[in-house]
């Protein structure tokens, strides 16, 4: 069905191909639904703030959903929401910490304190990155782990 269908794309595009199946078809079909679901967010959203403008929609929130998938991970539920926790926790911290900051640093002024949140945000999706970089296997081994042994 189309559920095995979707998961042999996830896994290997090369490989559903070969199985028949076709992958423009259901590549479209998920952005579809995709956006079925975004609309319907977007419908709900603008339904509870009565009025909605451009001023909504920065692009400094957008760097930061962006950072809340790279950090939980786009592969799961449970990874965005941690990842949102994660980021949103973290901003709380800076947030929290940039009065005492001041007060113990007075040499420093408040603009240059209010500059540290932007920078421990990028400094965690670095480290993210770069550690996704070293600890995740490449498609080729996940794929190979998956296929049964020839013993």
């Amino acid at each position: 069905g189309t559920g095995r269908a979707f998961i042999a794309i996830r896994d290997n595009d090369l490989a559903a191909e070969v199985m028949g199946i076709n992958i423009f078809k259901y590549k479209l079909l998920a952005f579809f639904i995709c956006n079925v679901y975004a609309g319907i967010a977007g419908c709900l959203w603008a339904y509870s703030l009565r009025a909605i403008s451009p001023d909504h929609f920065t692009l400094m929130d957008s760097i930061w959903f962006m950072g809340m998938v790279l950090v939980g991970g786009a592969g799961s539920t449970a990874g965005a929401i941690f990842g949102t926790i994660f980021i949103r926790g973290l901003d709380e911290i800076v947030k929290a910490v940039s009065p005492l900051l001041l007060t113990a640093f007075p040499q420093f002024r408040a603009e240059n304190i209010a500059g540290i949140g932007p920078i421990v945000f990028a400094l965690v999706v670095i480290i993210f990155i770069i550690c996704l970089l070293y600890t995740s296997p490449s498609p080729r081994d996940r794929t190979r782990s998956r296929m049964p042994s020839s013993d």
